[in-house]
């Protein structure tokens, strides 16, 4: 199933090719390409040639729900509803890993021009870092949650031209309504879509600024002990997350 309820739809591309190609993937497709897909609805008696496998899969993942099918009377066959461990190094995104306080990990983003989206969708792993003039920004951030969150925490994106002016902002709770940083768990890796539109922007270079802040103290999550190629902005008050051009 490459649309988790509560995660964003986490799956490489190879395997999507694989979905297209077959309309569907094998045991060993998953093997080989990293786990790509978070829950997968299995039909064990498609895999009486490749038992092993088929076993390895089962061990990796949790079962989470089963219907016996004909094997308990019921018509049809028996299928095995699996959710897959996602491990960081396995997201099509674009990898960037920044602490914010001691709560939030940021493991990536993913970026392109376009109108703001009704539904959270992946963008492939886009970084795109050309605009046309009169696009909005597409953007999805990748969390782990390394700390239970007692609160709804908020998301700033600041758009800022040459000259650090704000130039464009949008402000929302983290995946508000449907799920809020309260209910995410220790370990969990959520992603939260930040689309915005942009102004008429004249030709020329923006940075993409967010933070993460207690919308009721306003507080921001401090980023702790950036790394190399780990840039701040707004005088060390946001991260600077990426770049683009308009044209």
């Amino acid at each position: 199933i490459r649309r988790p309820p509560r995660s964003t739809p986490l799956y490489s591309s190879a395997a999507s090719d694989v979905y297209k190609r077959q309309g569907g993937i094998t045991s060993s497709d998953v093997a080989t390409l990293g786990l790509g897909y978070r829950y997968l609805l299995v039909n064990s008696d498609n895999h009486r040639d490749d038992v092993a496998e088929y076993q390895a899969l089962l061990n990796s993942a949790k079962t989470i729900q089963v219907f016996p099918g004909d094997r308990a009377g019921q018509p049809g066959p028996r299928i095995d509803v699996l959710e897959i461990d996602i491990k960081p190094e396995d997201l099509a995104i674009v990898p960037y890993s920044v602490q914010f306080g001691e709560q939030l990990k940021l493991l990536g983003y993913e970026m392109q021009p376009g109108p703001p989206r009704s539904a959270l969708l992946p963008l492939e792993s886009a970084s795109a870092g050309i605009f046309p003039q009169n696009l909005g920004l597409q953007l999805n951030l990748t969390w782990q949650v390394m700390k239970q969150l007692d609160q709804n925490m908020a998301l700033f994106v600041h758009i800022t031209d040459a000259h650090g002016n704000v130039v464009a902002r949008r402000d929302a709770l983290m995946r508000y309504p449907d799920y809020p940083t309260s209910q995410w768990k220790v370990g969990e890796i959520v992603v939260d879509m930040a689309d915005m539109p942009l102004p008429a922007l004249t030709q020329g270079m923006y940075s993409i600024n967010v933070g993460v802040y207690d919308l009721d103290t306003f507080e921001k999550l401090a980023i702790r002990e950036p790394g190399d190629g780990v840039e701040l902005g707004e005088n060390g008050n946001a991260l600077l997350l990426s770049e683009f051009e308009v044209r």
